[in-house]
């Protein structure tokens, strides 16, 4: 079995009609670290067709991901439990931020939710907090991460990702482009080199989507994507991945 790499994901600014928040942290100013986590080699994986933004906070459990149980393989395994506080933000960027998000999955065969599915098999996004309510691996995160998510070049079944809207300021556009950023990663996507690609970290050059374009793959500089192909469609991927939305 191959070991992997999560990366945990930032999204840019768009710059957009939403307003960006006082003391928010500025695109290059947010960072990434690394959190291993196998692959599934010995069956087929089964995506989740669902996604639910959970803004009620969790405490979560380390444990191979199972959202319907609060079990994240981001959680150290030496770590008892570890709480992510609620959103903070009012009830209308709540509902521009769940709006945004499943603008940008409209074209896939995904369901995003605000309220915890009753059967099991989703990706659950935890939005609230910040980077310091998590410390993977003993490491101190540092303020300006903003996102993080398991990654292997798969699909992570009943995935858990965290989105640190805390850290954001409860900025709707950039909390929404974050969150697309690690449902990307929970579905298989690596980092795109494209600067209007949904998966990149280049300052945005126009208004970002899950591009129908090839693209290398890295963060600061080009290179082979996860899988060992040489560049990423993110929209080709996704459609790969959970179809399309009839």
């Amino acid at each position: 079995m191959r070991t992997a790499v999560t990366l945990a994901a930032l999204a840019l600014a768009l710059g957009c009609e939403i307003q960006e928040a006082e003391g928010s942290v500025a695109p290059d100013e947010q960072e990434y670290i690394p959190v291993p986590i196998p692959e599934i080699t010995d069956r087929d994986v089964k995506p989740a067709h669902v996604v639910y933004l959970n803004r009620e906070g969790a405490v979560l459990t380390s444990g191979r991901d199972d959202s319907s149980r609060n079990l994240s393989s981001i959680v150290p395994q030496e770590t008892p439990e570890l709480a992510i506080p609620a959103w903070r933000g009012t009830a209308a960027r709540w509902d521009q931020m769940v709006e945004c998000v499943r603008g940008h999955f409209g074209a896939y065969d995904v369901e995003i939710v605000d309220q915890r599915p009753t059967v099991p098999g989703y990706v659950m996004v935890v939005v609230g907090g910040t980077a310091g309510d998590l410390r993977p691996d003993g490491v101190e995160l540092s303020g300006t991460i903003t996102g993080l998510a398991p990654f292997n070049g798969q699909a992570i079944e009943n995935a858990v990702t965290l989105v640190f809207a805390r850290t954001l300021r409860e900025n709707a556009q950039r909390t929404c482009e974050v969150a697309a950023m690690e449902i990307g990663h929970a579905f298989g996507l690596d980092h795109s080199r494209h600067c209007r690609d949904l998966m990149s970290f280049q300052r945005p050059c126009g208004a970002r989507r899950f591009m129908d374009e090839e693209a290398p793959c890295g963060t600061t500089e080009d290179r082979p994507c996860f899988d060992g192909a040489p560049t990423q469609s993110s929209h080709a991927r996704l459609l790969q991945t959970l179809g399309p939305r009839l």
